[in-house]
């Protein structure tokens, strides 16, 4: 490569960097944004212009498209960023879980997304008591002449505190 060649192309850069300093860097996965906000447009259009497929797609699963957390190294700020984000533009928000999971259903109207995470990553467990169970198990002992006994155990009681999930953070519009 002549210096010559070289040397525009170095201020060339130069010039792009000068121009572009002040901006922002573009977040990793925004061409996905783009494609899937392209996606979900072209689909709000496709329903639009033809209000008949609306009816077909009725019973779809467009009221709780599935977002699983589960790859998420940070749940519980991913889930926290799908609230605030769902809150500023409108979504009615409410939670829900059992042992296993817990959930965070975002709607805007008809159409809405389902966040999900296991619990345990996402909340904590305490036992905040413990009480006695009577049960009747084999007796050991005298499993032949005494079918069952009466024996008195202690079993944890526990809530799931899981903390709100907008305390702090920036709302993103």
């Amino acid at each position: 490569m002549s210096q010559d060649l070289k040397r525009a192309r170095e201020m060339s850069q130069a010039v792009v960097d000068e121009a572009t300093a002040d901006m922002p860097a573009q977040h990793p996965s925004q061409r996905l944004a783009d494609e899937m906000a392209t996606g979900f447009r072209a689909l709000a259009k496709l329903f639009e212009v033809n209000p008949a497929l609306a009816e077909l797609a009725r019973y779809s699963s467009f009221d709780r498209i599935m977002v699983c957390l589960g790859s998420s190294d940070e749940p519980v700020t991913a889930m926290a960023d799908f609230v605030r984000a769902a809150k500023a533009h409108g979504a009615k928000i409410s939670k829900s879980g059992n042992e296993k999971w817990f959930n965070v259903d975002l709607t805007f109207g008809c159409v809405g997304l389902h966040v999900y995470a296991a619990r345990d990553e996402v909340c904590e467990r305490v036992v905040v008591g413990t009480r006695e169970v009577v049960e009747e198990v084999p007796d050991p002992e005298a499993l032949a002449a005494v079918p069952t006994t009466t024996v008195t155990r202690t079993e944890e009681i526990v809530e799931w505190q899981c903390k709100p999930l907008l305390a702090g953070g920036a709302v993103t519009k």
